[in-house]
């Protein structure tokens, strides 16, 4: 179907609006300027998620909630996997 917010109109699933989301987060993670906490919560890859899965609500993005999903239990298997190794 249609999505409710394209930025490009060749965009089929309409990944540019989270794209230039990661883009951001990734060329803000250093500024000095930023204080030192948010620059720590900008790091945390799990963040970007929970950002992403934020503008995909706030557009009504539904068709990237298959990916968010998938996401999520990678990111819940991965800390499973570190936490019962002991890191």
């Amino acid at each position: 179907g249609r999505v409710p917010y394209q930025l490009l109109a060749g965009d089929r699933f309409n990944l540019a609006p989270g794209v230039l989301l990661m883009f951001a987060l990734a060329a803000c993670k250093d500024l000095a300027c930023l204080p030192s906490l948010v620059r720590w919560q900008i790091n945390a890859y799990t963040n970007w998620s929970l950002m992403l899965m934020g503008l995909g609500q706030l557009l009504g993005q539904d068709q990237w909630e298959p990916f968010l999903c998938t996401n999520g239990i990678g990111l819940v298997v991965g800390f499973r996997t570190a936490m019962s190794q002991g890191l």
